[in-house]
């Protein structure tokens, strides 16, 4: 996995209502190898405030994780050539917007 893995990376986030907590879910692939899922790979999440979460890939390359909301999230996995791909996600939860129509 390399430079593909920023435009294969599917991602969900879901707020838990009545939570302080969100829940994170993606699934990582290959475009060199779509046959093939990325399994077993490290993923670390990170909410930008001192809240990291680690983790690795199941055998579809699905990976499930919560960790309290800041509403930037960053996602990081190594790839097989050891680097690093950061993805980063501004307002993950669209709250910035939201608050910005309120007044409106």
């Amino acid at each position: 996995m390399g430079q593909n893995l920023a435009r294969s990376a599917n991602r969900f986030i879901e707020a838990k209502p009545g939570e302080n907590r969100i829940v994170i879910i993606g699934q990582l692939l290959d475009t060199r190898r779509p046959d093939t899922p990325g399994g077993h790979v490290p993923v670390v999440i990170s909410n930008l405030r001192g809240d990291v979460v680690h983790t690795v890939t199941n055998e579809f390359g699905e990976f499930r994780e919560e960790l309290q909301p800041s509403g930037d999230l960053e996602l990081m996995v190594t790839g097989e050539n050891g680097k690093a791909v950061v993805i980063s996600l501004r307002d993950a939860l669209g709250r910035r917007a939201e608050k910005g129509h309120k007044g409106t």
